[in-house]
């Protein structure tokens, strides 16, 4: 929502996942969208969007459409999904603004009977978090999510107990990201033993974007895909 989407996909190593698993990318540019237009219009557009690629593109495969974006275009990934959140599969709003993050009680009610993994990420030097904590705000969003899921919301958090994110996760993993950054996620099951919701942040990374951050997304969505006819989320534990 703020850079040229060739910029977008090349800095953040969209075109590389994409290239190597057969990913179609659709990159809209919407700077505008919602700001000096309707702000109500990209919960409409960015949904028809995906439908009028579905409908042009037979080829695409219609139960694995995910949705990502970074900062602005984390807040347009939380406006896709409180469009029409059946159309996707998986999203993961990166470091995305808190006054465009969150749902009105009639989008929340979309997922009263809809299901929708989501992985929030940020930094350790971004703007959501503080002495090495999400903020309030990402602490109310994590809370948010989990409730689309059937899953929250959480007590209180405990920063002292689980670092970073405040709240006990059913898997934890670390890994070295393109040997530079230590890079943690935090996913939380729901009553099935599925990993619905994920946290992810990389170390001393400030706001902005970085070659990692495609893949990073992907090795998260790429585990689900959504029954078309029942709406079903399909988990599949190992993929390419």
């Amino acid at each position: 929502s703020g850079d040229d989407p060739m910029q977008y996909v090349d800095e953040t190593g969209w075109l590389l996942v994409a290239g190597d698993n057969r990913v179609a990318l659709v990159v809209p540019f919407h700077q505008n969208i919602g700001t000096s237009m309707d702000p109500g219009i990209r919960y409409q557009a960015l949904p028809a969007l995906v439908e009028y690629m579905l409908a042009q593109y037979p080829a695409l495969d219609p139960s694995r459409v995910y949705a990502t974006g970074y900062s602005m275009g984390g807040g347009a990934t939380y406006a896709s999904i409180y469009g029409k959140p059946e159309l996707f599969a998986a999203v993961v709003p990166m470091a995305a603004m808190p006054r465009v993050s969150f749902a009105t009680d009639e989008q929340a009610a979309l997922f009263d009977s809809l299901d929708l993994p989501i992985m929030i990420t940020t930094s350790t030097a971004d703007l959501y978090m503080s002495n090495d904590r999400i903020t309030d705000d990402y602490e109310n969003i994590l809370n948010m999510i989990m409730g689309f899921n059937g899953m929250g919301p959480h007590p209180d958090p405990d920063f002292d107990a689980y670092k970073m994110i405040g709240f006990k996760a059913d898997h934890f993993k670390q890994v070295v990201v393109n040997n530079q950054f230590n890079n943690y996620t935090w996913l939380f099951d729901n009553a099935d033993g599925i990993p619905m919701i994920g946290v992810n942040i990389t170390d001393f990374l400030p706001h902005g974007l970085y070659p990692q951050y495609g893949l990073i997304a992907w090795d998260f969505m790429s585990h689900y895909a959504r029954n078309t006819e029942t709406l079903e989320v399909i988990y599949t534990p190992y993929v390419r």
